[in-house]
C-alpha cells in the first residue's frame, strides 16, 4: 500500500505538490488555483512521482467550503445530523487532485483513517458530481450540506469549468460516528418527507 504524506509549507516538495495541483485543475477545468492551507497531504506512486495531492484545512485555518454555507459547518452539520458537533473535530479536504480515479478512493480513505485517529470525528470537502459517485461506491454516507454556488466566491472565474461538475459540499462521519450521523440524517428525512 502506498503511503500518504503530508507536505508542511517548507517542506523540500512543497512546490512540486502545489504544481501539480495547479496542472490538474488548470487541464480538467482551465481553473487558477492561486493559494493553498498549510498543510497538503500526497500519496507517490512506486516510482516516486504524485498520484494525489490535496490540501487539507482545520477550524484554526479557517474553512474554504464554510464560503458555500448560510452557517458554520459544525452548526450545520449539528442540524442535519441530529448530533452536536465540535468545531475543532471538524477537517476540510480542498483541492482534491489525481490522475486515477483509483488512487483517489484509497488516497481518500488513507486521509480519513489518518484524521480519524488524529481525533477528527467529520471531514468535509466541495465535491463533484464525478467524486460523490467515487466516495459512495465506498459505501460511505455523504451527508449534502449545500450546492456549491460560485456566485460566493469573488473570484468565481478562476475556477473554469469546475462549477459545470455540479459541484456540492458534503460531509462524512468518521467511522466510530458513521452509524449514529446517518440514522439521525435519514430519521430527519424521513420526518421532513
Amino acid at each position: 500500500m502506498q503511503v500518504l504524506n503530508w507536505i508542511p509549507q517548507r517542506h523540500r516538495r512543497r512546490g512540486e505538490v502545489e504544481a501539480f495541483i495547479r496542472r490538474v485543475y488548470h487541464e480538467r477545468y482551465d481553473a487558477q488555483v492561486s493559494s493553498f492551507p498549510p498543510c497538503l497531504a500526497v500519496r507517490y506512486s512506486p516510482l516516486n512521482e504524485i498520484v494525489c495531492a490535496a490540501g487539507i484545512r482545520t477550524a484554526r485555518q479557517g474553512f474554504f467550503s464554510e464560503v458555500y454555507l448560510d452557517q458554520p459547518v459544525d452548526r450545520r452539520l449539528s442540524g442535519l445530523a441530529g448530533v452536536a458537533v465540535d468545531r475543532d473535530a471538524v477537517f476540510e479536504v480542498t483541492t482534491l487532485a489525481s490522475r486515477s480515479p483509483l488512487a483517489t478512493a484509497a488516497f481518500i480513505e488513507q486521509i480519513g483513517a489518518h484524521s480519524e485517529a488524529a481525533g477528527f470525528d467529520w471531514g468535509f470537502f466541495t465535491l463533484s458530481a464525478t467524486m460523490r459517485f467515487l466516495i459512495e461506491r465506498q459505501r460511505r454516507a455523504l451527508i449534502v450540506l449545500a450546492p456549491a454556488d460560485p456566485r460566493r466566491l469573488p473570484d468565481a472565474a478562476d475556477w473554469g469549468a469546475y462549477y459545470e461538475q455540479d459541484p456540492e459540499v458534503c460531509a462524512v462521519a468518521s467511522t466510530r460516528l458513521a452509524g449514529l450521523a446517518t440514522s439521525k440524517h435519514e430519521e430527519s428525512h424521513a420526518h421532513a418527507g
